[in-house]
């Protein structure tokens, strides 16, 4: 029986050799075989970084024009609501600009941009330029409980 050992343990040791040659040999082969989708995948992931930094920096570009374009937009609203704000001012004593700001149903709806927020009591002494706005429900409005 002590012959039969050294056979054996050196036929289990030939066969775990040979497991593990083919264990290896089978992972080689499949990392080979997986080796041209990897390569691929790494190139279409680099294509996308590409067209996504392009597309970034069309973004920007746009944003930049939308930017001019807010600002021009800005300084018209500022002019228009600078020529109300006079056209306004000359209804009180021009029937002509009268006539315009009613047939165009313009009105005041609150202080212009350029002049400081006023105070409560400021705009309770203050007379209306036009139309005063609609007060909002359940807000007092001296002008209304005058004329009942």
């Amino acid at each position: 029986m002590s012959e039969q050992k050294p056979i054996l343990s050196g036929l289990l040791n030939g066969l775990l050799l040979v497991s593990g040659l083919l264990y290896s040999t089978m992972h080689l082969r499949v990392a080979l075989s997986e080796k041209p989708i990897l390569e691929k995948q790494a190139v279409l992931s680099a294509q996308a970084l590409t067209e996504v930094k392009a597309l970034q920096g069309q973004a920007d570009e746009a944003i930049a024009k939308r930017e001019e374009q807010l600002k021009l937009a800005s300084q018209t609203e500022t002019q228009y609501a600078a020529l109300l704000t006079e056209l306004l001012d000359l209804a009180k004593v021009d029937p002509d600009a009268r006539t315009i700001t009613n047939k165009w149903k313009i009105q005041q709806q609150g202080a212009s941009q350029e002049a400081p927020p006023a105070t409560d009591a400021g705009k309770q002494a203050a007379p209306p330029k036009a139309k005063p706005p609609a007060a909002p429900a359940g807000a007092a409005n001296p002008a209304a409980k005058g004329a009942q």
